[in-house]
């Protein structure tokens, strides 16, 4: 019997405050964020003028920070701090935390019951508009008040979109709001009668489907877990290659290498966006890095999910890898063939989307096998 889980998660997104104020001398995504910000407030307000968005933080982006702060009738220091912060994401077009420049980001810090302000009147706001696609998610008073109904919400929300269910607002939960509100997207995480949605998490029983991972007629797909005739396909699934083995990737690759099933897995991925007409991703050795490690982390730690117990979320897990980022996605599954994982995404709405947006222009992919359901597969994707 043949069983194959997936998950599928996207969201623009963007930084949280990183809790200390940005000035000369700063380095690394937050200054790049703030950077590409100021670059495309500058469209509206050329007094700014555009600035290098190369992640360090000299005269030349402190100048950039006085203008936007007199512009904006903030304290023209070229700091960036709390307040600054949060009107540049609120200016910000496109930045994953506002809504076309009228909307705010993530405010630095959880949103819990007892929360109460202008950020929860916010979430709350967008959680009614993810409602309309999904009524499961109950209607909120948009009061600012941050209590059980909210909470409950948030939980839903959750639960739809494979997020861990805590009914806390962190980074992760915000920026997957704020995007589903954005895109109207439905959650594919709830069970219905007789099974689990594909892209819900669940196993789905009866035996194989078309693309669900069972062995083809005459034996196994090249590079997909077993024997060819000869011996073993050198880093396909098990075979030894000089230096050692990496655990479900058939030998010992660099972080950023691509083993030969993740290589299939490419450029089956690539042969469906040239199907659709768009063009290839390209491979990132910091994301391919990462999707790696989170493939191995869903086989040690046993769990299927898009939130980590050791990384969190997604967009997180990248930002805790210092990976730069405009817009992320991810498509988890479970399945014992690369062929059979990539044919199950494609007949996944949640997923097909991910492989076929053409905001994403780079991808990292992580194999690794598993005693369950034979391979674990992370495809992460990201637009920059």
């Amino acid at each position: 019997m043949s069983q194959f889980i997936l998950h599928a998660i996207a969201a623009m997104a963007v930084l949280s405050y990183p809790g200390n104020i940005i000035t000369v001398g700063s380095r690394g995504n937050s200054v790049r964020q703030i950077q590409r910000c100021l670059n495309n407030i500058a469209s509206r307000f050329p007094a700014i003028g555009r600035i290098s968005e190369d992640g360090i933080f000299g005269n030349g982006t402190r100048g950039a920070v006085i203008v936007f702060q007199r512009l904006f009738g903030l304290k023209a220091d070229g700091i960036v701090g709390l307040q600054t912060w949060n009107m540049l994401m609120r200016q910000c077009p496109n930045s994953g935390g506002g809504n076309g420049g009228n909307g705010q980001g993530y405010p630095g810090y959880l949103l819990s019951v007892g929360s109460s302000g202008e950020y929860v009147r916010e979430i709350q706001h967008y959680l009614n508009i993810v409602s309309n696609k999904n009524p499961s998610i109950p209607k909120l008073a948009e009061d600012g008040a941050y209590g059980n109904g909210t909470r409950n919400a948030v939980m839903e929300f959750q639960r739809l979109f494979g997020l861990r269910q805590d009914g806390v607002v962190g980074a992760g939960t915000w920026n997957a709001i704020v995007s589903a509100a954005n895109s109207g997207s439905v959650g594919g995480g709830g069970n219905v009668p007789g099974g689990n949605v594909p892209g819900g998490g669940g196993n789905i029983p009866g035996g194989n489907l078309p693309g669900g991972g069972g062995n083809t007629p005459g034996g196994n797909i090249p590079g997909g877990g077993g024997n060819t005739p000869g011996g073993n396909i050198p880093g396909g699934g098990g075979g030894n290659i000089p230096g050692g083995n990496l655990p479900g990737g058939g030998g010992n690759t660099p972080g950023g290498a691509l083993s030969a099933d993740e290589r299939e897995v490419f450029n089956l991925i690539n042969a469906q966006r040239a199907n659709n007409g768009l063009p290839a991703l390209n491979s990132d050795p910091e994301v391919q890095k990462v999707a790696k490690i989170k493939a191995q982390d869903m086989v040690t730690n046993n769990y299927f999910s898009h939130t980590s117990p050791t990384y969190g979320s997604p967009f997180e897990m990248l930002d805790s890898f210092d990976v730069y980022y405009r817009t992320a996605g991810e498509n988890i599954a479970g399945n014992s063939s690369n062929s059979g994982a990539v044919n199950s995404w494609m007949n996944s709405s949640g997923h097909r989307k991910n492989i076929l947006n053409r905001n994403f222009n780079y991808t990292g992919i992580g194999i690794v096998r598993d005693p369950k359901y034979g391979k674990i597969f992370v495809q992460m994707f990201t637009g920059k």
